[in-house]
């Protein structure tokens, strides 16, 4: 194939990108009618509560005339049914019927005209209130599908405008190294007589530089097969074979940089018998000679681990892959558009096993992992951002403090840690979920009526069930945004985030809700949310009540052993204290406001 055939693939790239503008144009569109209908749900919904509010009103007060109250006062009752008027005519379509003078010729009839009157208010209120919870729940699923869009059309547009590019480029090089390695072959020929020795240097090294092509191509072939939405577990496990073939490789790990500063051991392929640095090993950035590999952007090669550990940096985990029997390894920095989000760690057995060539094919492979990498740090991107939404949402109406949502958020990760350190079961991804989705354990509070949320005093029963159902209503919001995903990635991206929004407030002994799950049948990440969210709420100041010493919090939480909390649980926040206390510390500026239980 010539170089003439490569203007007919220009020409696919830009047919593609314009199919990609048109699709990305449509969805728009459907965006903003979308959007237009969210409004159109939330202002009707706002004016049925309206209605709602003052046809209660006006029954409240009929059942005060007809039970001869002392309380009642015609001259309110007048003012409440012309509120309840100017509703009707400021919006004719909701068909109030109302008349003010029949209502108030009440005051001189039977009993039975005035049960009679109760009775249709009732019945309009009952109407009412249903046609506000109807339109409330448009409005909310209409917010969540305009929130889905946005992220598939963020997600799709990119990574198909990326993956089609990659690989025109990658035609495009192939075919320029193979038209010179064809001019080698050429000029060699034309020599008829060259020194022995020279042309078996020359032939050695045209040997070399084929086969060297030939495995790169090999590698790409088998990377182009690696569809988006691969777990690390998995892409580790599918790119070992690649690159052992090529350079030696006895161990392939992964790690990234969490969002406090700390690289995180996130999956790891060995061939060694024994694993020493396994997956989940966390550590300060700063404590490590990483920085050096990320501000250089190059590959870094150590040939002698030993000699490197002697006498240049003694971390922990250098000893550990030295006790598993590795010599030697390349480090090479992960970027996504100029920001370092992480290292790929490849390693041998063997002392001096890797060259300056070696170094460049490592790179090669982890430019063609960008598009992985790209889209799952794209979309975790999306769904922090989302999250992030709904959270300021969720303050608004509840006057939650970002300080609470940052504390709990980290309490829960260190417990987490805590845990892994213990030899629980918790992988490196659950870790790293529970610090991303925890802030999103009262999502449904959106769904809470005002009067409910924001009461001062005591919530009655009604209220109360009112309130609980926000755990539903939580769970219906990220369901939704799971099954948006789910179009795009072949992973349950939402899973950790549903299990905290549903079971943190589950009790370990069956007493919660809103499912009464008991033990083991509350998620892991539940249990660890929920004694992160007691300790802030009974250690923060609330409208209601003033805020607990830290000793009478973990009093009050050490009665609850096994029975509100996981026992395991809670003895691992008890060993984290310190560190607890010192986030409480730093993200403590302002007294938090009311957060409902």
């Amino acid at each position: 194939m010539s170089k003439q055939n490569l203007p007919r693939y220009s020409k696919i790239v830009r047919l593609h990108t314009g199919l990609i503008i048109l699709l990305a144009t449509l969805i728009l569109m459907l965006l903003s009618v979308v959007v237009w209908q969210g409004f159109r749900a939330f202002a009707q919904a706002d004016t049925f509560q309206a209605a709602w509010h003052h046809i209660h009103d006006v029954k409240e007060e009929l059942l005060l005339l007809q039970g001869d109250d002392a309380e009642f006062d015609s001259t309110r009752l007048q003012q409440q049914l012309l509120a309840l008027e100017r509703v009707g005519r400021e919006h004719p379509g909701l068909g109030l019927q109302v008349c003010t003078a029949s209502v108030l010729a009440l005051q001189d009839a039977g009993s039975e005209e005035v049960q009679a009157e109760i009775l249709r208010f009732q019945s309009m209120e009952d109407e009412f209130q249903q046609k506000f919870w109807d339109t409330h729940a448009e409005y909310f699923r209409l917010i969540v599908a305009a929130l889905v869009m946005q992220a598939v059309l963020l997600i799709g547009s990119t990574l198909t405008f990326f993956r089609f590019r990659r690989y025109i480029l990658r035609f495009q090089t192939t075919m320029r190294r193979g038209i010179a390695r064809l001019n080698d072959v050429i000029r060699f020929s034309d020599n008829p007589a060259p020194l022995p020795e020279a042309r078996q240097q020359e032939e050695a090294e045209l040997l070399e530089a084929t086969e060297s092509l030939v495995r790169q191509l090999e590698g790409d072939r088998a990377l182009s097969e690696l569809g988006p939405g691969q777990s690390l577990e998995q892409l580790v496990m599918i790119l070992h074979p690649v690159v052992a073939r090529s350079i030696p490789c006895d161990r392939l790990a992964l790690a990234f940089i969490d969002p406090l500063g700390n690289v995180t051991a996130e999956s790891a392929y060995t061939v060694m018998e024994q694993v020493f640095l396994e997956p989940g090993f966390t550590v300060d950035i700063n404590r490590t000679t990483l920085p050096a590999v990320m501000n250089s952007g190059q590959p870094r090669i150590i040939n002698d681990l030993y000699q490197h550990y002697r006498t240049v940096h003694q971390s922990l985990p250098t000893e550990w892959i030295l006790k598993e029997g590795l010599q030697s390894s390349i480090t090479l920095p992960l970027f996504i558009q100029d920001e370092c989000i992480g290292f790929m760690f490849v390693s041998s057995r063997h002392r001096d096993a890797y060259r300056e060539e070696h170094a460049g094919f490592a790179r090669h492979i982890a430019n063609n992992l960008k598009e992985q990498l790209y889209y799952s740090y794209l979309l975790q991107q999306v769904i922090a951002k989302t999250a992030e939404g709904f959270v300021t949402l969720a303050q608004k109406k509840d006057n939650e403090t970002s300080e609470h949502i940052v504390r709990m958020a980290r309490y829960s990760y260190v417990i987490a840690k805590r845990l892994y350190a213990e030899g629980k079961q918790l992988s490196p991804k659950l870790m790293r979920e529970i610090l991303w989705f925890a802030p999103l354990h009262d999502i449904g509070k959106i769904g809470i009526p005002d009067s409910v949320l924001l009461k001062p005093g005591k919530l009655n029963d009604e209220e109360w069930r009112i309130m609980q159902s926000h755990v539903m209503t939580g769970e219906a919001v990220i369901e939704a945004m799971n099954r948006g995903l789910g179009s795009t990635v072949r992973e349950d991206m939402l899973q950790t985030a549903l299990e905290i929004v549903g079971t943190h407030h589950e009790r370990w002994d069956g007493a919660g809700y809103p499912r009464g799950l008991a033990g083991t049948q509350i998620p892991l990440a539940g249990r660890i949310v929920a004694v992160a969210d007691v300790f802030d709420a009974l250690s923060s100041a609330r409208p209601y009540k003033p805020a607990l010493s830290v000793s009478r919090s973990l009093e009050i939480m050490r009665s609850e052993r096994g029975e509100q909390f996981d026992p395991e649980v809670l003895d691992a926040f008890l060993k984290v204290l310190p560190e607890i206390e010192r986030i409480r510390a730093e993200n403590t500026q302002k007294q938090p406001a009311d957060e409902r239980r």
